[in-house]
């Protein structure tokens, strides 16, 4: 599999150097390779970026020697050592496979990605960021829409119970979307009513070191103390929250009422009493009441 992928590797760059001295387009040497290899052909970056070399001269198709002294961990038995636990089980971290073996991590990563080619992809969908999407896209003037880092459904709260949940599904196959959903479930429910309550608090301290520090001066001023004011929905005044309100010692403004009892042609007045009553300071509500009603 080794000697194999190398020489296929080696191949695929005689090619784009036979098609460079022909001054066969890039593009059309892209095509041609993934026609006659497939998925194993390079990527194009790599076609792109050899394509360039034997433009400007470069004759050899091998890597270029790397300086510095040769690593004592990368020989052909760690490689195959390293290669035959892969084939026993694929989901081996670095870290296990260099506490196995007794290799250092950089030598088993550098063995992982150089010599048995594998890379890691992480979870951002790559195929919709690979070069050729970005340049199809720009070619044909359509713009996207960056992905949030997170689901925007899920309260700044929730993103402390990732790593819980992740935790607990990691390794599992899945046949379904519904054994996924279920299994996600069960995962949920067994968290404990305590973490939930941490990852608000959580939360709040973030809160408090960064945004609400940097975004509002005045904060210090006030001894660290916080005013709430939100709407009186029914979330908002359960009795819960409240309770846990007043845990966090938090000031809670009570929101004005909606005057249920005045007609909407009334709306159009409170521009012209706002108005009125700029610059004046009234001491008690009877002087307030007092100035409507003259």
């Amino acid at each position: 599999f080794y000697v194999a992928a190398i020489f296929t590797k080696l191949e695929q760059r005689t090619c784009i150097k036979f098609c460079c001295k022909n001054e066969i387009k890039c593009s059309d040497t892209l095509k041609m390779l993934q026609k006659c290899y497939g998925d194993g052909t390079l990527s194009k970056t790599q076609v792109y970026q050899w394509y360039e070399r034997f433009k400007s001269g470069r004759e050899a198709v091998e890597d270029d020697a790397r300086p510095g002294r040769p690593s004592t961990s990368k020989t052909d038995e760690n490689v195959d050592e390293i290669r035959q636990l892969l084939i026993e089980n694929r989901k081996l971290t670095i870290r296990e496979i260099a506490e196995t073996t007794n290799i250092s991590f950089g030598s088993v990563q550098s063995i992982l990605r150089e010599d048995l080619g594998l890379i890691l992809h992480d979870d951002n969908a790559p195929s919709h960021n690979a070069l050729i999407i970005r340049e199809f896209l720009v070619k044909n003037n359509t713009n996207s829409i960056q992905q949030p880092p997170n689901s925007p459904d899920l309260a700044p709260c929730d993103f402390f119970l990732f790593d819980r949940l992740k935790k607990s599904l990691r390794g599992t196959r899945f046949e379904s979307v519904e054994a996924i959903k279920l299994k996600s479930l069960e995962a949920l429910m067994a968290i404990p009513k305590t973490d939930f309550q941490k990852s608000f608090e959580g939360w709040i301290k973030h809160w408090h070191n960064r945004a609400l520090k940097e975004k509002r001066p005045l904060y210090a001023q006030r001894h660290d103390k916080v005013i709430l004011l939100h709407d009186n929905a029914r979330p908002h005044v359960a009795k819960p929250v409240k309770t846990y309100l007043e845990t966090l010692k938090w000031e809670v403004v009570p929101h004005p009422p909606y005057s249920p009892d005045i007609a909407p042609s009334d709306f159009h007045l409170f521009r012209s009493m706002a108005h009125g009553l700029a610059d004046w300071r009234f001491h008690s509500y009877e002087e307030a009441q007092k100035w409507i009603d003259s």
